[in-house]
Parts: C-alpha cells; sequence; structure tokens
C-alpha cells in the first residue's frame, strides 16, 4: 500500500535537471532586427541598461554588443549580452525568478526585441552540455530552408501557448537584407570577361584590399581600400562599377549582371550533417519534464511535419534525460551490491531480501518530502535517494544481527524480535535524529547556492523521519514472517 502511495505521488513530482539557482546575478540576452545597425544596437542597449538599473536589487549592469570574429561564440552586432549584478541574496527581499519576471514585464513594452534571461554559471553549462542558450532547446530538423522557416513559425505559435513558457527566441538566421548579384554568363563571353575579373571588382569595391602600409615611428596601419559605405549600400552606385575588358573598354557592372535587393540566410546551422533550426526559451512556475510532455502532445496534434523532418528537445531537458538515465542504472548497480554484500555477511538469502524490501519505506518518506515542499525530481535529489540506501541499510543490519544472536542464545523467535526491536531501538532512533538535526540547516538557510542543495536535505529529513516510523514495525515482522515461513 505504501509502495503503491509512493508510486503515485512520484508521478506527482516535477522533473527536471538541476534546480533553478538564485547565482547572485543575471545574464539577459536581446537580439534585434538583422539589419540593425551598431549605432542603432548601442542606442537600444543604453535603453535597456536603465531599465534594468531602475531596479533597487541591481547593483550594476554591464553590456556586450556583438562578439569579435575569434570568439568561440560568434554574434552579429544585433545581439547584445547584459551582466547584471544583484545585491545578496540575504540583502533583497526578490529572488532570481521574481527579478526576471519583473523585468520582462518592462522589456516587453519595447517592440522589436527577443530576449531570454539566464544566469552565467547555468549559461556556461548549458553552452558546454548542449551548445544552447536557455533552459529548452526545440530543434527542427530538416533539408529544406524554406520548409524549416515555415514550421519553425508554426511550432512556436504551439509553444507560446504551453502553460510556462517564458523568453521564447527563434534562433535567427534569415531576414538579412542582401545584394544579389546574377552573372550573364553570355554577356561576360561576348565582352571576353571571366567570372573571377568581375569577383575581383565586386571584391574589392565592397569588402575592400589591402593597398599598402603606413609607417610610423611606433605602429605600422594597413590601408584598405574599398567604396565609402554610403555607396556600398546603394544598389545604383553598385551598378556603375567598372569592369576592364580585354579590347580596353570599360563596362558597368549592370551590363554584365542582373542586381536586385533581396533577403538570405545569415547563418545556415546543421547538427549531425542535417540543417536544423532551434527555439530556445525558459520554463517558468513549472518543471521542464510536465512542461515538455504537454508541449510534445500539443506539436503532435497542431503540426504537421513533411517526411524527411523531425523535432527533437533539447537544453537541459536533454541534461536531465541522461542524468537521471545514469542515475537510474546507478541505483540498480548499489542496490544489486548492496544485496551481495548482505547475503554475504548473513549467508542467506531470505534475510538479505529481508533488508532490500525495506529499502522503499525509506524512499516513500523521502518522496513524500519532495511532494509536501514543492521540490522536484533532479540529480539533487536522487543523489540524496541514492545515498539513503546505504546508512538506513546500515542500521536495518544492526537490528537484524541483534535479533540473530539473541536467537543464538535461546530465545524463541518472537522474544528475538522484541527484545531486538527494543534493545536498538535508542541507537537506531539516535542515528536517525542525528542525521535529520545535522542536514536541517541546509534544507531551511537561504544564501546563494542553497536551491542546489535543498532537494537533498529534504530527502534525507524525509526519509529518515519515514523510516523511524516504519523501520522497528516492518523489520521484525518481515524477520518473523520470513522465519516462520522456513521453520
Amino acid at each position: 500500500m505504501l509502495i503503491v502511495v509512493a508510486g503515485v505521488a512520484y508521478n506527482f513530482l516535477g522533473k527536471e535537471f538541476i534546480p533553478p539557482l538564485d547565482e547572485g546575478s543575471i545574464l539577459a540576452s536581446t537580439v534585434m532586427l538583422p539589419e540593425t545597425s551598431l549605432e542603432e544596437s548601442i542606442q537600444m542597449g543604453t535603453r535597456i541598461e536603465k531599465i534594468f538599473l531602475s531596479f533597487p536589487e541591481v547593483v550594476s549592469v554591464s553590456r556586450m554588443t556583438g562578439t569579435a570574429e575569434a570568439s568561440e561564440h560568434l554574434h552579429p552586432v544585433n545581439h547584445s549580452e547584459y551582466n547584471i549584478e544583484l545585491l545578496p541574496r540575504e540583502k533583497r527581499k526578490r529572488g532570481y525568478k521574481e527579478m526576471t519576471a519583473a523585468m520582462r514585464e518592462e522589456l516587453d513594452k519595447i517592440p522589436g526585441i527577443a530576449y531570454i534571461f539566464e544566469q552565467p554559471i547555468a549559461n556556461k553549462l548549458a553552452e558546454m552540455l548542449t551548445g544552447t542558450e536557455g533552459q529548452l532547446a526545440v530543434k527542427l530538423f530538416g533539408p529544406d530552408l524554406d520548409t524549416l522557416n515555415e514550421k519553425i513559425q508554426e511550432v512556436h505559435s504551439v509553444l507560446a501557448g504551453v502553460r510556462g513558457a517564458a523568453d521564447l527566441q527563434i534562433e535567427q538566421t534569415t531576414g538579412v537584407p542582401q545584394l544579389i548579384i546574377r552573372l550573364d554568363r553570355e554577356r561576360l563571353s561576348r565582352f571576353g570577361i571571366s567570372v573571377n575579373q568581375v569577383a575581383e571588382v565586386i571584391e574589392t569595391a565592397l569588402n575592400g584590399i589591402e593597398a599598402t602600409d603606413v609607417y610610423e615611428p611606433d605602429r605600422v596601419t594597413s590601408v584598405l581600400v574599398r567604396l565609402p559605405e554610403r555607396y556600398r549600400n546603394d544598389e545604383e552606385a553598385i551598378k556603375t562599377l567598372l569592369v576592364d575588358a580585354p579590347g580596353g573598354e570599360r563596362i558597368p557592372l549592370s551590363e554584365l549582371a542582373m542586381i536586385t535587393k533581396g533577403e538570405g540566410p545569415q547563418t545556415i546551422f546543421r547538427e549531425n550533417m542535417m540543417r536544423r533550426k532551434i527555439i530556445m526559451g525558459n520554463v517558468v512556475k513549472r518543471d521542464i519534464g510536465s512542461f515538455v510532455a504537454e508541449a510534445q502532445q500539443k506539436i503532435d496534434r497542431n503540426v504537421e511535419l513533411p517526411p524527411g523532418y523531425f523535432i527533437t528537445f533539447g537544453g537541459q531537458f536533454e541534461s536531465q534525460q541522461r542524468a537521471l538515465g545514469h542515475l537510474t542504472s546507478l541505483m540498480l548497480i548499489v542496490l544489486l551490491i548492496i544485496f551481495v554484500i548482505l547475503f554475504s555477511s548473513f549467508g542467506s538469502i531470505r534475510q538479505a531480501l529481508l533488508i532490500i524490501l525495506n529499502i522503499p519505506s525509506t524512499l516513500i518518506g523521502g518522496i513524500l518530502a519532495l511532494l509536501l515542499v514543492g521540490e522536484t525530481i533532479n540529480v539533487s535529489s536522487t543523489i540524496g535517494l541514492i545515498a539513503l540506501f546505504g546508512i538506513c541499510v546500515q542500521n536495518d543490519v544492526i537490528l537484524v544481527a541483534k535479533i540473530n544472536d539473541l536467537r543464538r542464545k535461546g530465545m524463541s523467535l518472537r522474544e528475538a524480535v522484541v527484545e531486538g526491536a527494543v534493545t536498538k531501538f535508542r541507537p537506531i532512533f539516535m542515528t536517525d535524529m542525528v542525521m535529520i538535526v545535522g542536514v536541517l540547516p541546509l534544507a531551511l538557510i537561504v544564501t546563494t547556492g542553497a536551491e542546489l542543495h535543498r532537494p537533498l536535505a529534504v530527502v534525507y529529513i524525509g526519509g529518515f523521519f519515514f523510516a523511524i516510523l516504519l523501520r522497528l514495525f516492518i523489520v521484525p515482522i518481515l524477520y518473523e514472517t520470513l522465519a516462520a515461513l522456513r521453520e
């Protein structure tokens, strides 16, 4: 019955990789339209900085717009990152979740920007593990860019309607203004001009060519020759570029090519040799596991993908699935090792099973405690459940060993069970209470990083408290039942 209750409680628990931390700082990223200039990004960045600094909990704000070409994570000038330093947790009333919720309300008033909130350590961890920003990454794979762009918008609309979705942002790869130059090879052949000649003229005009170096007493400056910026963006000016023909004529580019304006991809991303688009975002006021489950159902129901296209969920959800899978395997291995050690100690499969069968009573306490305080199943709480195995098995071994010793001294089965339970009640009770008192500060403390070890402490407290109530009833009853069956 208790195991059934624990199973039902487990299904109601949220699942996530690690609990959201309050690191004492916030990392905000904003993205404007692809054609945004550096000057426009700086103006918008200054405006957003003032918004962040208007919060009394904010100590300072630093901003980085774009990244250098040699950067590991390359971003264009329409992308800005803000490092927001907060007061120590004990000196502010609002935590990370409350702060970002208030900041979202302010940024939603600014048209034309997309944003995402993270924390520095969590951001670095996510980039190392999954290569994306945010808690959640929905990846759409397929062969055709136009179809990917169409379907990713449909997926975005569905995700926006799922409770808990926040900071949803489609990875920006399209919408970049381009000047499209289509060479007329028949005309080139008529004038005796090669494609390389035209390409060199265009590259020199738009990208520039290093003409010479200027030497000064303390430095050397390279001189780059190209068209002024106002002409590089002028379609008519580019049409008048002159290309030298072998006969000495100078032919305007407009007679050799069709020049039009359009939009094209900024970047084409591939993963495992397949083109893909990503929606990045966060999940608020619910766990990632239940969010993904609901999102998958709604996407399957509302988005029809052509053959050759598929969706995967990444980010922290991917890390959570992988980590909890490894920990579940580890839990089974630990149980097997414990059983082998118990069998070698008692020389009895029945008594080894007796102690193994009592382990669920410990897990019941830990799971119910997580449900009671609103924590989730994550790496921290799962490690706590595994650690409970060893400590509680040790107390059960002490009790079973005492009963065996009393039986060897000539006591009857019932007398040995009762005497053993009464004799070992105090030391077992004191051991469990010391463990509860020892981890209680971890469950109650409010400081930076407390969210990480709180689930572990809650599992310990619930597991040991429940063990105190049940161990001295379940173990004696199981011992007497198994012994009576054997006799």
